[in-house]
């Protein structure tokens, strides 16, 4: 209903992105980007993140989470994505330092045992 919504556009380009329906992750994305000065600072390193990351610009996406992180330590999606986000870059070693973040945070979450074991099976820790 409101095109300038950028946070909703945000939550669909990483809906459609999980989904591996690219091109309309990659539309969302822009939206959300092109309106991210209507949002918290907060909001923002979030779509900034994404947005570089869903366009495989990892260095990019990377410096935006930590920046996120800078402020705001705890946020558990940006973690989740900075962890993801070296997973792409297989730097594998930085992601189960995320991954471990993750589980002390959550220690149910499945995402953080699921990103415990791609971090932790790229470094050959079986």
């Amino acid at each position: 209903m409101d095109s300038t919504f950028a946070t909703a556009a945000n939550d669909l380009a990483v809906m459609t992105h999980n989904l591996l329906r690219v091109s309309d992750a990659l539309r969302f994305s822009q939206q959300a980007y092109r309106h991210r000065s209507r949002v918290t600072e907060r909001e923002r390193y979030h779509i900034e993140g994404e947005y570089f990351r869903i366009r495989e610009e990892y260095g990019q996406a990377i410096e935006r989470y930590n920046l996120l992180l800078q402020l705001y330590p705890d946020d558990y999606a940006a973690i989740n994505n900075l962890a993801y986000t070296y997973i792409y870059t297989r730097q594998y070693a930085e992601s189960k330092v995320h991954a471990a973040q993750l589980m002390e945070i959550q220690p149910d979450s499945w995402y953080a045992l699921q990103l415990m074991g791609l971090a932790s099976g790229g470094l050959g820790e079986y």
